[in-house]
């Protein structure tokens, strides 16, 4: 089961920082990022235009 999360972008931020990137892309002022966490495992990080975003805890 995966969890979506509503990220501010300072969680956003941290979370990116403390994963090894896997994949990034941006489409329409939206960037998806694609991520290893070393606690969360696989996530994926939106951060839409105005910084705001979405964290998802991936079952991988």
């Amino acid at each position: 089961m995966s969890r979506l999360i509503d990220a501010e972008p300072a969680l956003i931020d941290d979370l990116k920082e403390e994963s090894e990137l896997i994949s990034e892309k941006t489409v329409a002022g939206v960037t998806v990022f694609v991520a290893r966490h070393p606690t969360l495992g696989k996530i994926v990080l939106v951060r839409t235009k105005d910084g705001s975003g979405i964290a998802v805890e991936v079952d991988a």
